[in-house]
């Protein structure tokens, strides 16, 4: 159950919570066994992790193309037509950030309106080009786990 909780449960293991864990052990298998599981759920969480920044990454090119296809094409005029699967984005992202206490109502695509913290990047890079592509990061609130990139007007 601790295993469970320290990586993507809804409560935290605190430090105690390990401490208390290791003591039980009792022989070096039982420690072993405690810490592979928690190398293997960490391994996991990590890859996870890495697959959502790359998601991010991989929609911001595509959000910067599309960009500079539509100020080219249409001499800086909105596309017509609906957006395609790649233009709208992952739905939930990976990144390093700082939450704000600051809470607002977010559309992300395919969703409701919803309540969330706004995020922002503590990254300068991927910081300066969510708001060349007029795009934020949230975190709805009651949601477990990822960010959201939603666009600006969209808060």
């Amino acid at each position: 159950a601790m295993l469970a909780s320290s990586l993507d449960g809804s409560e935290d293991a605190t430090r105690a919570d390990w401490i208390d864990s290791v003591k039980a052990c009792k022989t070096i298998s039982r420690l072993a066994s405690l810490v592979g599981a928690f190398v293997k759920n960490a391994q996991d969480k990590m890859g996870k992790l890495e697959d959502e920044r790359d998601d991010l990454l991989a929609a911001i090119k595509t959000w910067e193309k599309e960009e500079e296809r539509r100020v080219k094409n249409r001499g800086g005029k909105k596309p017509v037509g609906r957006p395609t699967k790649d233009s709208v984005g992952p739905s939930e992202v990976w990144a390093n950030v700082r939450f704000s206490d600051e809470i607002c109502m977010a559309k992300a695509e395919n969703w409701p309106w919803w309540p969330a913290r706004k995020c922002t990047p503590k990254d300068g890079s991927l910081a300066r080009s969510l708001a060349g592509l007029d795009r934020s990061l949230v975190a709805l609130i009651g949601e477990m786990g990822g960010l959201r990139v939603v666009k600006t007007e969209s808060i």
